[in-house]
């Protein structure tokens, strides 16, 4: 087992005032083992990207743990967090979040650079190649498609080779059939290297690319059947 998810509880306050407050999530638990694919699916504001956050350790719950590689995360500091995250989880937004003062290489060498990688250009051409863009790799985010910027981030997602890769929606920006493309590459990469994946979207015929498919409804975490 690789991540396990007990009880997990979240809510947001309404304008500020505590007495006022929206229960994202209720009470889910969930188990995920290596190597799984797992996708979870749910409406507009139904807390998807809420989850997906607390998994990656950028926010945190209001009770329940989320425990990884043998880890609760609400036992950690924000230092350990940031580390954690730095050297086994990666995660590809909806949208790109590239910096634009940088070049497509230069994009992906910064996470190398962070884990202090030896020969950080080479292993970013290598990672820029794998998705295609090896040619592209001077040009600025501006000067690219979306569909290339999203390739972009996820040869940069793939630089740490993490142990858990968390997708939020990540084909929703682009077209049907550019997102199509990007999505078909990215199994491909996750099959190759084996990857832990957790995939948040509302396509259920791209959740059925996945081992498992859960529903969250009213804030709570359903296996889907």
């Amino acid at each position: 087992m690789i991540l396990k998810v007990e009880k997990l509880k979240k809510s947001y306050s309404i304008g500020g005032r505590r007495s006022l407050s929206i229960d994202v999530l209720k009470d889910v638990n969930f188990e995920i083992q290596k190597g799984e694919t797992v996708a979870i699916l749910g409406d507009s504001g139904s807390g998807k990207s809420t989850l997906l956050s607390i998994i990656g350790g950028l926010d945190r719950a209001d009770s329940g743990s989320v425990q990884f590689l043998e880890k609760k995360l609400g036992d950690l500091s924000e230092k350990e967090l940031t580390q954690l995250r730095a050297d086994s989880i990666s995660i590809v937004f909806q949208e790109y979040h590239l910096l634009p003062h940088l070049t497509a290489l230069e994009n992906v060498e910064i996470v190398l650079e962070l884990q202090e990688t030896h020969e950080v250009r080479k292993t970013a051409l290598r990672l820029l190649n794998q998705v295609g863009l090896q040619e592209r790799a001077s040009h600025f985010p501006v000067e690219l498609s979306g569909g290339e910027q999203q390739r972009v981030a996820i040869a940069r997602s793939l630089a740490n080779n993490p142990d858990l890769l968390l997708a939020d929606e990540p084909s929703g920006s682009l077209d049907q059939k550019t997102g199509n493309k990007v999505i078909d590459l990215f199994f491909k990469l996750v099959k190759e290297r084996q990857m832990t994946l957790i995939l948040v979207t509302h396509g259920r015929e791209l959740a059925k690319r996945c081992d498992r498919q859960f529903d969250l409804e009213d804030g709570v975490l359903v296996p889907n059947k």
